[in-house]
């Protein structure tokens, strides 16, 4: 299994896009998606066969809504979970929970990052690439980050980087 723990915001869409993009007053969900940003991400999609958590404040604890926006916009792939929303759950005035957190979270129930034999259970989780523009990742998940900008959004480049994470052995 290979997993892309995605975020929305800053990924599929860009300072750039909302200034090309028509009606731009309007916010439909299914707008907010730049189709060459869309693009690149099903290349990643199609060169790694990776499954899809939602990492995104988009998170509504529904995977069908969410697998089906993605299919509206045009994104090839299965979107499998979402992260839990612990930076909002927080019991602790002025502690903040990054994503990288929620991220180590999401799969702490059966896998631990820092400690993760990879070779020992090779049935199970293969690799993992986070693909967000925030930079707020654990330091053990640096290797398996791509950072995309807010300001041009998911790009080639960016794309090759996750298809080499999610595809070395």
């Amino acid at each position: 299994m290979k997993l892309i723990f995605l975020d929305i915001d800053g990924v599929f869409n860009s300072e750039k896009y909302y200034v090309q993009r028509e009606n731009f007053t309007v916010r439909e969900e299914a707008k907010e998606f730049d189709p060459e940003c869309v693009g690149y991400f099903n290349t990643i999609i199609a060169e790694t066969d990776a499954d899809i958590v939602v990492s995104s404040t988009w998170r509504r604890g529904d995977l069908n809504y969410l697998q089906d926006l993605f299919k509206e916009v045009g994104i090839n792939g299965n979107v499998v979970g979402e992260t839990a929303k612990l930076r909002w759950n927080c019991d602790y005035p002025g502690v903040s929970i990054n994503r990288g957190t929620e991220i180590q979270h999401y799969y702490a129930a059966k896998h631990d990052f820092v400690h993760y034999d990879w070779k020992e259970n090779d049935s199970e989780l293969k690799s993992y690439v986070i693909i967000d523009d925030d930079g707020d990742m654990l330091y053990e998940q640096r290797n398996n980050f791509v950072q995309t900008s807010n300001l041009v959004g998911l790009t080639k480049k960016d794309a090759a980087k996750a298809v080499l994470i999610l595809n070395k052995e």
